[in-house]
């Protein structure tokens, strides 16, 4: 665990007290879309909108010092949410695409193609996930419950820490709570969209 953690730090990303720079950048994402939408919907005078735009920008910044791919693809996204419903000339749409293009999606493409020509594409384990997922379906349908982990073989060890687990967000959700927590996780999203 320490290792990993001193991996991050010569890699230079913030891990915060997550433990990891992709959890610290999900959470992020979820500060970074709710000053979004205060931003874009709320009815505020000019001083709170101001607050909440340089906090956005803060969150933005955050969001770099983590390096997490996703929460940058996410903030590309946003951006292209608030271009199309906030800017109604096209001179100011395209620039600003590119410059999100060239900020954050940029550096993903650099990222992966320097580790698809260094180490390849077969050495990244999340090629494995899809597999991962039916065997944990076959073997743990319901899950192996909070406390626990998988190691090798697919054996139950006590977890560690809350860490513990697969290096995927819903992996580890699924080992955990299995087919009737993904279903409730389903549930809870189609709600959330639906009223988006």
């Amino acid at each position: 665990y320490y290792a990993l953690i001193s991996q991050f730090i010569v890699a230079r990303r913030t891990i915060s007290s997550f433990g990891d720079p992709n959890a610290l950048g999900a959470q992020l994402m979820v500060f970074c879309g709710i000053f979004t939408g205060l931003l874009l919907f709320g009815r505020y005078s000019l001083l709170r909108k101001t607050f909440l735009l340089i906090g956005l920008i803060l969150i933005i910044i955050c969001v770099y010092f983590a390096s997490s791919r996703a929460s940058l693809f996410g903030l590309f996204t946003i951006l292209i949410i608030f271009s199309l419903m906030r800017l109604k000339r096209m001179e100011f749409f395209i620039p600003l695409l590119i410059t999100g293009y060239i900020m954050l999606i940029e550096p993903i493409r650099r990222y992966y193609e320097h580790r698809i020509f260094t180490a390849g594409i077969q050495s990244d384990i999340r090629t494995t996930y899809i597999q991962t997922f039916f065997d944990l379906l076959n073997r743990y349908p319901l899950g192996i419950g909070f406390g626990n982990a998988i190691g090798e073989n697919y054996v139950i060890i006590p977890a560690i820490n809350i860490w513990a687990g697969f290096n995927s967000f819903y992996l580890h959700i699924f080992s955990t709570v299995g087919l009737q927590g993904l279903v409730a996780f389903s549930i809870i999203l189609y709600l959330i969209i639906r009223y988006l």
